[in-house]
């Protein structure tokens, strides 16, 4: 049973690290940033702003933050205000696709994923789009870049870690 808003910001950023650390060495900080509500950014352990996912000889990089409220007095509840999730190729700047949740801005979808090109070879009409979705858990950005991306993961035991923290995260969503 939690007992401060401490002990839930604490248990969530370890399970957000969980996650993380099936592809990445990974860690996951947080920052106030007003009335009961929070930034938490991942970083690799090597002191490097994004996480480096090995694919192969190559490396891709993601991109992880979270904008969380914490409500409910008695029971400490998260809910995510923002998500954005950015997966980079290994050519410098180079991003592949981001996932994004926030308010809607200039008729934007509140979710929804970005195609990207930012070398603008292909001139795609996709491209930049805002591409509706669901809400995207960080367990499917892991799952697929695994799975669809062929990124090696850190943990034989990815595919179980996956599930127990996804069963916590839709156990308890507000949505």
């Amino acid at each position: 049973m939690l007992r401060t808003r401490q002990q839930a910001l604490t248990q969530y950023q370890q399970q957000l690290s969980l996650i993380l650390n099936c592809v990445a060495n990974a860690e996951v900080y947080s920052y106030p940033s007003g009335p009961d509500t929070y930034v938490l950014v991942s970083r690799d352990r090597s002191n490097s702003s994004q996480l480096k996912l090995k694919r192969g000889r190559h490396t891709l990089y993601l991109d992880a933050h979270q904008i969380i409220q914490i409500f409910d007095a008695d029971n400490f509840r998260i809910s995510t205000v923002k998500y954005i999730y950015v997966l980079w190729d290994f050519r410098p700047n180079e991003r592949v696709i981001d996932w994004h949740y926030h308010r809607r801005q200039k008729n934007s979808f509140e979710a929804h994923l970005h195609i990207r090109d930012d070398a603008q070879r292909t001139g795609h009409p996709l491209v930049s789009r805002h591409i509706p979705t669901g809400r995207v858990p960080l367990e499917d950005v892991v799952r697929f870049a695994i799975d669809e991306m062929n990124i090696g993961s850190r943990d034989s035991n990815w595919k179980n870690i996956l599930l127990q923290t996804e069963a916590i995260f839709r156990a308890n969503r507000t949505w």
